[in-house]
């Protein structure tokens, strides 16, 4: 039915993922997925379109799942987005967006007056600047200064990739994914098949392409400022939710965002420029704003009259007309121009001849369709299975480490039977956010609006269960101690599972503290005794074949006692942890240096991903960034424990075991200036785009006594940066040699928010910060105290070739 609304790029490019939206049909992914194929009914289709298209912002409605999807909030806009964009939307929208749901407001107008308007309508709009939201920085969320320009593309490629974005948006088409990911049973399946025989077997949803939710040209319309704050919570901007909300870091929201501008040739602000308010031309867009009916969808920040229109319920339904004729060549006069296809407009039709109230489960599949959870989630009614990763998506769901976990180990679960097997108190946790129980999944489960999801732990629970919750004593055997689920849990589950955040090297299952306040108690019965019957294609083998247990000397070998002392052993948190575990934690895996000093490549928070952590005999440690080329954190006491870098597979942040931290500088330990009043670069791969050499990483060499030195390159230039520890700290030695360049270059030994304290004396120069750090120069070397932004910053000037540089740190 659709085949006029998506073109391919397939037709061009031979990707089996990229498909973009070529014609100004509007694009409902759910629709185009399953309407289109008669995956669901024609009703459903118009239901949903009638949600999407916000039909009922004018024509109202008393149906609770026919509420409008409405527009984006406005009050913000001159600040958010560019005034050129704008205007050029409003007058197609279309052109700017293929597949938006936004109507052509201005297509009912004459021709020569749809420019005029468009120029007022965004005069208006651009005149909303309610500013952006002041975010605070917390021990967990810290807010660099101007986060959204810290942002670095390949971080952000990797979490766009990775978080779960893809399964509604096209990848990158010039990236493949790892390779790591071996095609399922099903796959295998699916590539033999004939569509013939594809469609005999009710295969055909899970063989085709998902088309895309477009994106638009982004640096049209965003800075990097308002993208990365969109990101971080598009449902500030757009609160009905179709864009769910991904818990990043607005480090993370800059990454994100900076990939997605780096992608496209044109110029990126950081900033969108404030207009000049013209009042005549405002005024008049303000008048075209309420006549066109602009406020039914959108707010500003003052309370606009909307257009009244016809109730839902007395529309035609016998025929096109009105917002669903198809004719392109000429709305009726003041209504918006949609140009649904035939089949759209004959899905709306269908749905406005039915005057029924939506039943419980056709609420449900209306949620569940309008929030786009299927492109996810697979649910399976009345033997019909609908949703799920798009077949060409799944190979960009991963584990942390790739280890093989099988499909349930890395793609979102099926929602078939939830509300029979979870807990309608945990499935409000789940949309809140806080039952985040499968670490090994790199997909993140996103937030939606409370007002979108609020009722739908009840609507599963409904659909699902045809009796109440059993209690515990209905369900399971007497006599049944807890002492006795331990050692059956240590028999087998712990192999796989961890308990209480605690597991055996490399186990990355699903947590099972807490099971009994998630999982019903009947559905955790049925599971341990038949796994395959209750989730397809599971990996969890059954520990009592055919309802006999392989455990004869526990409780008498009797099944039913056994599956409910395991269930009272996960029911009470104060029962010791299984043997295996117990024994795991006793071994210790602390690396202590001794004669010479001990490196180990990992992650940490306070050194990221690409970690150095150096261990000296003296007692006094260091974790290097080599992402970002600077010495990131120095402590003492006791070094690192390489347990989780060694055995655990999604590799948790290595945890220095000493104390008395100290925090150096974020960015790279070397630039060049043109003077030193230039901001520092922001990272080392993507600082200032004014700055003439940006500093690399090259590695390290050990000497003889076992420490290493750090190399980089920064354009003609080799740096050697080596710290020798001494009882309070290190002492630094920073080389540089090679080719000069024009500007000066500078070493930045100490970046604090808050100002420090200077003193001379024995021709050294020491500042002490609040934090108890005291960093010693010579006076020599002439070091340079300045503020930059909030932070008060020291820096040592190299103006000549082959220099040495000494600085002593201590705490």
């Amino acid at each position: 039915m659709f085949r006029n609304l998506l073109t391919c790029v397939l037709l061009v490019s031979g990707s089996p993922l990229s498909c973009a939206v070529m014609a100004d049909e509007p694009f409902v992914a759910a629709v185009d997925r399953f309407a289109a194929h008669d995956d669901i009914s024609d009703i459903a289709a118009g239901r949903l379109l009638m949600s999407e298209l916000s039909c009922t912002a004018c024509h109202s409605t008393s149906s609770q799942g026919l509420m409008p999807k409405g527009g984006p909030r406005l009050n913000g806009a001159g600040l958010r987005l560019s005034h050129e964009w704008v205007r050029a939307f409003i007058r197609s929208p279309h052109s700017m967006k293929p597949g938006t749901t936004m109507p052509a407001l201005l297509e009912s107008l004459p021709a020569d007056a749809r420019d005029a308007a468009a120029r007022a309508l965004a005069a208006f709009v651009s005149s909303q600047r309610e500013p952006f939201e002041v975010l605070k920085a917390g021990g967990a969320s810290p807010v660099p200064l101007e986060f959204w320009t810290l942002g670095e593309p390949k971080r952000g490629e990797q979490l766009f990739h990775r978080i779960g974005c893809v399964a509604c948006h096209d990848p990158d088409s010039d990236l493949e994914p790892s390779g790591a990911i071996k095609p399922g049973s099903l796959d295998r399946v699916l590539d033999q098949l004939t569509p013939e025989e594809l469609l005999e077997l009710g295969l055909s949803s899970a063989a085709r392409r998902v088309n895309s939710i477009p994106l638009g040209t982004l640096s049209q319309k965003y800075s990097r400022r308002s993208l990365t704050m969109f990101l971080r919570d598009p449902h500030r901007t757009r609160p009905a939710g179709r864009m769910p909300r991904f818990q990043l870091s607005v480090v993370q929201a800059a990454d994100i965002a900076e990939w997605l501008l780096s992608r496209e040739s044109l110029k990126v602000v950081s900033e969108i420029g404030v207009m000049e308010d013209d009042p005549v031309l405002v005024a008049e867009g303000r008048r075209l704003f309420q006549n066109l009916g602009c406020a039914n969808c959108h707010s500003v920040s003052e309370k606009l009259t909307v257009v009244r229109a016809p109730e839902l319920a007395r529309l035609e339904s016998r025929q096109l007309s009105g917002c669903l004729v198809t004719d392109r060549d000429g709305p009726s006069a003041g209504l918006p121009a949609f140009h649904l296809t035939a089949a759209q407009s004959g899905f709306v039709l269908s749905a406005l001849r039915t005057s029924a109230p939506l039943s419980p489960g056709e609420q449900l599949q209306h949620t569940l369709l309008k929030l786009n959870c299927l492109a996810c989630h697979e649910r399976e009614e009345q033997g019909k299975s609908l949703g799920g990763v798009g077949r060409y998506r799944r190979p960009w769901f991963e584990t942390f480490g790739h280890v093989d976990l099988g499909d349930e180990g890395r793609l979102p679960p099926p929602l078939t039977g939830a509300g029979s097997k979870l807990r309608q108190d945990w499935l409000v946790k789940v949309f809140q956010g806080k039952a985040l129980i499968r670490p090994h999944m790199r997909v993140q489960m996103p937030l939606f609006p409370q007002s979108q999801v609020s009722d739908l732990p009840r609507l599963l629970v409904g659909q699902d269960r045809t009796v109440p919750v059993p209690s515990d004593r209905s369900v399971f055997a007497e006599n049944a101690p807890a002492e006795a689920g331990r050692q059956l849990l240590d028999t087998g589950c712990v192999q796989c599972h961890p308990v209480r955040g605690e597991s055996l090297p490399g186990v990355m299952g699903t947590e099972l503290t807490g099971v009994a306040s998630r999982v019903t108690p009947d559905w955790f019965r049925k599971f341990l005794l038949a796994p395959g019957s209750m989730k397809r294609r599971t990996r969890m083998p059954t520990f009592f074949p055919k309802g006999r247990s392989q455990n004869p000397d526990l409780l008498d070998g009797d099944t039913e006692r056994q599956i409910a002392a395991m269930w009272n052993y996960l029911k009470d948190s104060s029962q010791p942890l299984p043997p295996k575990i117990e024994r795991a934690r006793a071994a210790t895996y602390e690396l202590v240096p001794k004669d010479r000093p001990i490196l180990l490549r990992t992650f940490m928070k306070k050194a990221g991903t690409h970690a150095i952590a150096v261990g000296y005999p003296e007692g006094v440690h260091l974790a290097f960034d080599a992402e970002q080329v600077r010495p990131a954190f120095m402590w003492r006491g006791r070094f690192l424990d390489a347990r989780g870098t060694w055995f655990e597979r999604f590799t948790p942040p290595a945890v220095p075991l000493g104390s008395g931290g100290i925090d150096l500088p974020s960015g790279p330990t070397v630039a060049t200036l043109a003077t030193d009043s230039q901001p520092w670069p922001t990272a080392a791969t993507g600082g200032q785009e004014t700055l003439p050499a940006r500093l690399q990483f090259a590695g390290y060499r050990l000497n003889k006594q076992g420490t290493p030195v750090f190399l980089y390159r920064m354009a003609g230039l080799q740096i050697t940066d080596q710290l020798i520890p001494f009882r309070d700290g290190f002492r630094r030695t920073v080389r540089v040699s090679g080719k000069w360049p024009r500007s000066v270059v500078y070493i930045r030994v100490l970046a604090d928010r808050k100002p420090g304290t200077a003193e001379n004396g024995n021709g050294r120069v020491v500042m002490k910060t609040a934090g108890g750090l005291k960093v010693s120069v010579s006076e020599k070397q002439s070091p340079v105290l300045r503020t930059s932004g909030e932070l008060t910053e020291w820096l040592i000037p190299v103006t000549e070739v082959n220099t040495q540089i000494e600085v002593d740190y201590s705490w």
